[in-house]
């Protein structure tokens, strides 16, 4: 009879390791099924001993032991991947078993990974691409001609779904048979057959997987492609709250392969490791980004409010692109940084922006019982409600908004008969449908689409024409990476372009609307970096983000006195999701501090009505 020590593989489950019995011959490394409260539950064996040595200890404890109901594969994963989640869960403060979890496929614990996943090699550094979609996938063809000359395979992680199809079209022309997908929209069946074929292909092969199929990764791996590492959805938004680029980094160097990170813009973290000589350039980086198309800069400040208040959201400018795009029978696609209305606010009279005297961001106002105030919620400063504009000032301070039903209504007016689409997650839930969507809108000459970030990565075709008609609501998000999505969105809306690139904006003098137009983006990492270091934010600090609901107060206050000597931050103003009521708060600790292991023990501890969340992608 042995005493077995497993990880159970789900999230619901807290504990790092179980203790079960068992008369099998099972081994550390196996993949076994539990019984765990009323389910059966998949785990990995970390450790076996002989139970007459436990024998007091069995005897002592309360709790009886169940015994392992059976074994599913004799050790299925590599240790790489077993070593990675355990550092992930340190990082995040959770259990390994959550992580890996995460990363292992239902369909992947009957077969297993390859027996041979890895092919280690002899300089295993992290290396970074920074340039278009086009040079990317160039250079990612070359890496699969040389790995499979090698006989060796490659895995590229992308963020989405529809990026995994974009990726797969782009780079597999002539390796059809060797290039497979893995994401959650495939069929059991469809995903059992593409796990056989990785488990028995002799051929090297190219796997294009979403993170949580990394575990589907090809025999004899030899370089880890992470495809727009910028992306926010490789960061969890539940519980266990992991960075699968994290993972993946961890990963890599545990197994000793290459890891790529890769887009048309890095992230300010991977810049700042390449400055500080961590990750290594594979080409030049390109430091500027051009265009065929011609950009235009529209001043949304010259439209003053009609008697009622109201400002159009489609300049002279924009409306002269429709009316171009359609007797042309070309395309414009419009962007709106929201589907509902901006809180933003402008003087009635001159038509200046009302911004934070500190950092320049737009000031939202607020209730603050009976009374209003202003407040900056990129910096926190509080401004009292009755205020008179600072260039003119004027009393006539005027709300607004421009979002996609918005821009659509005034087309309408505009255009009666225009083609005309739209796709945010107002109109459209299912990606078919916005594929549908998108095709029609291609393949309709003289149309525009208006949309939401929600439909640019359907958009995997040049268009003739883009417009931004609203940018400004995005500077008033409390983010501390709102700059560097911005321009992010900005370059990737300017790469779709092949004619004309619009953008409409109350911030021409911002200097990232001039990076955008220049095509010069240097120079916004290095304020980017000093602005963050000065604040103590991501990459120079780990940041907590501690999130609770407001009946649930007592507990966040118990939790902040536990971390003492490090403080919490309470966001001034309370988060609203579904109509609950949430307080949140976060923590900042030096980045060469953490992991620490007294913090991670206080966090792992606490009560579950607190959400915790550690390096968050956004304080969102």
């Amino acid at each position: 009879m042995k005493l077995v020590s497993v990880l159970p593989l789900d999230k619901t489950v807290r504990a790092e390791t179980l203790t079960y019995f068992s008369a099998l011959e099972v081994a550390e490394g196996d993949l076994v099924a539990i019984p765990f409260r009323k389910k059966i539950l998949h785990a990995l064996v970390t450790s076996v001993q002989d139970a007459r040595a436990e024998k007091a200890s069995i005897k002592s404890s309360k709790i009886g032991l169940r015994k392992i109901s059976r074994i599913i594969r004799h050790h299925p994963f590599p240790d790489a991947l077993i070593v990675a989640a355990r550092r992930t869960a340190e990082f995040y403060a959770t259990d390994t078993g959550s992580v890996l979890s995460a990363v292992i496929p239902t369909g992947i614990y009957k077969s297993g990974m390859t027996q041979d996943p890895i092919r280690p090699r002899a300089n295993n550094e992290t290396l970074v691409i920074q340039t278009d979609d086009e040079d990317r996938y160039t250079q990612y063809r070359t890496l699969v001609r040389e790995a499979f000359h090698r006989n060796e395979s490659i895995l590229i992680l992308v963020p989405t779904i529809q990026d995994a199809q974009t990726t797969h079209a782009a780079i597999s022309k002539g390796i059809e048979t060797y290039a497979l997908v893995l994401h959650s929209d495939i069929s059991s069946r469809e995903l059992s057959k593409e796990l056989k074929k990785i488990q028995e292909e002799n051929h090297p092969l190219l796997v294009i997987s979403t993170p949580g199929f990394f575990a589907g990764m090809p025999p004899r791996t030899s370089i880890l492609i992470i495809e727009q590492e910028h992306a926010t959805a490789y960061k969890q938004m539940m519980r266990p709250f992991i960075d699968f680029r994290f993972f993946a980094e961890q990963f890599a160097r545990e197994a000793k392969i290459t890891l790529v990170r890769a887009d048309a813009l890095l992230s300010v973290e991977t810049i700042q490791q390449l400055e500080a000589e961590t990750y290594h350039e594979l080409i030049p980086l390109k430091w500027r980004s051009a265009s065929k198309a011609s950009s235009k800069l529209v001043d949304m400040a010259a439209y003053k409010p009609n008697l009622r208040g109201h400002i159009r959201s489609i300049s002279a400018e924009l409306e002269a692109l429709v009316a171009h795009t359609r007797s042309t029978s070309d395309h414009l696609f419009i962007f709106a940084g929201r589907k509902g209305l901006a809180p933003l606010t402008i003087c009635g009279d001159c038509g200046t922006l009302l911004t934070c005297d500190r950092c320049k961001s737009p000031l939202i106002l607020h209730k603050a019982g009976t009374n209003r105030k202003y407040i900056c919620r990129r910096c926190g400063k509080e401004k009292d409600a009755h205020v008179r504009c600072t260039h003119c000032t004027s009393w006539k301070l005027v709300p607004l908004g421009i979002g996609t039903e918005l821009i659509e209504e005034e087309l309408q007016k505009l255009f009666p008969k225009l083609s005309l689409f739209r796709v945010d997650h107002q109109t459209v839930t299912r990606r078919k449908q916005v594929r549908e969507l998108v095709h029609s809108f291609y393949e309709t000459p003289g149309s525009v689409l208006v949309g939401t970030e929600f439909a640019i990565p359907y958009l995997d075709k040049p268009i003739g024409n883009v417009a931004v008609a609203s940018i400004d609501e995005l500077f008033s998000i409390p983010d501390f990476r709102i700059h560097e999505r911005i321009i992010y969105r900005l370059l990737a809306l300017r790469s779709l372009a092949e004619r004309i690139f619009l953008i409409q904006t109350r911030h021409k003098e911002h200097p990232l609307i001039s990076a955008v137009l220049g095509g010069n983006i240097s120079s916004f990492y290095q304020e980017e970096l000093s602005m963050r270091k000065a604040l103590s934010y991501p990459p120079f600090s780990v940041l907590i983000k501690l999130t609770v609901l407001k009946q649930k107060r007592a507990d966040l206050d118990a939790l902040i006195q536990a971390i003492a000597p490090y403080e919490c931050e309470l966001f001034p103003m309370s988060i609203v999701r579904k109509g609950k009521i949430f307080t949140s708060g976060i923590v900042k600790i030096p980045r060469k501090n953490w992991p620490d292991q007294r913090m991670q023990q206080i966090l792992r501890a606490a009560p579950l009505s607190i959400e915790i969340a550690i390096d968050p992608d956004t304080l969102l």
